[in-house]
């Protein structure tokens, strides 16, 4: 995996500590991301808000686990066959014209690599379950993000915040808007 960044964080914060700065979600650019989840809860009417109190403070940290969230970002190369209209080194982690522009200090940085596997390894043994890892779906289509944040209250009255966060997790951290 490829990690983009300015060749004086490279040479200086990263190479020189031998440590990997992590950022805050809400320090990101696309609205899925730094905004807080509209999260709508779907209960009996009829039952008294004293009950649903329970719910609507799940929902409440939700969000804040979100803002609370560190993340470190990487690119990989895409496993597609390769098209005669598109060269095949394209597909490759290390090349993409956009990381460059907005990480690579506008095509003047560097890229580090790092072994997936091992530098999983390193962070699960730190931070044991806290450490969360996957590719990101970049859609427009935004159908599973409403579903995940369209919590029934007797679906989740009995769950901790971090099983409901923990179950979504696909929409609420590695859903990326096509732009973004």
């Amino acid at each position: 995996i490829y990690h983009y960044t300015t060749t004086a964080i490279a040479i200086e914060k990263i190479l020189y500590y031998n440590e990997l700065r992590f950022s805050a979600l809400y320090n990101t650019n696309d609205p899925l991301e730094f905004r807080d989840l509209a999260i709508t809860l779907n209960s009996d009417p009829s039952m008294p808000i004293e009950g649903k109190e329970e719910s609507i403070d799940k929902i409440i940290e939700l969000n804040s686990l979100r803002k609370n969230l560190k993340l470190c970002c990487f690119s990989h190369d895409y496993l597609i066959e390769s098209n005669a209209n598109y060269p095949e080194i394209y597909n490759k982690g290390f090349c993409r014209s956009r990381m460059w522009s907005q990480y690579g200090d506008s095509y003047k940085g560097i890229w580090l690599v790092f072994q997936k596997e091992i530098l999983l390894r390193i962070l699960k043994e730190k931070y044991k379950d806290l450490v969360f890892s996957s590719s990101v779906r970049y859609t427009n289509d935004l159908f599973d993000l409403y579903n995940s944040t369209t919590l029934e209250h007797s679906n989740i009255q009995n769950l901790e915040v971090n099983e409901i966060f923990t179950h979504n997790i696909t929409d609420y951290i590695f859903t990326k808007l096509e732009d973004y």
